[in-house]
């Protein structure tokens, strides 16, 4: 008898749950390193509010963590893109 079985199926089902669980996490930190970057631009004056006296160009530390910020949201794409064929295998 060849088929599928049910534990097949039960396995290919939590396999899925958990990929669209990956997905939404990254989804989640994707959005969070997005609008936390774009802040850094967009609120400059209240990003700077919270620099620690002892950083000297507090609207430079301000600007460049938000360049930093916007390529985490773009992960290792931008950060690392020789290393897409390491990461993902050879879909690309």
């Amino acid at each position: 008898m060849s088929g599928v079985g049910a534990s097949d199926l039960d396995a290919d089902l939590r396999g899925a749950r958990r990929q669209r669980a990956r997905q939404i996490r990254l989804g989640f930190v994707f959005l969070w390193f997005l609008i936390g970057g774009l802040a850094h631009f967009m609120a400059t004056r209240l990003e700077i509010r919270i620099v620690p006296p002892y950083i000297h160009w507090p609207r430079t530390a301000v600007l460049l963590s938000g360049v930093c910020e916007l390529a985490g949201a773009g992960g290792p794409d931008v950060l690392y893109p020789q290393s897409l064929g390491l990461l993902y295998g050879s879909q690309f």
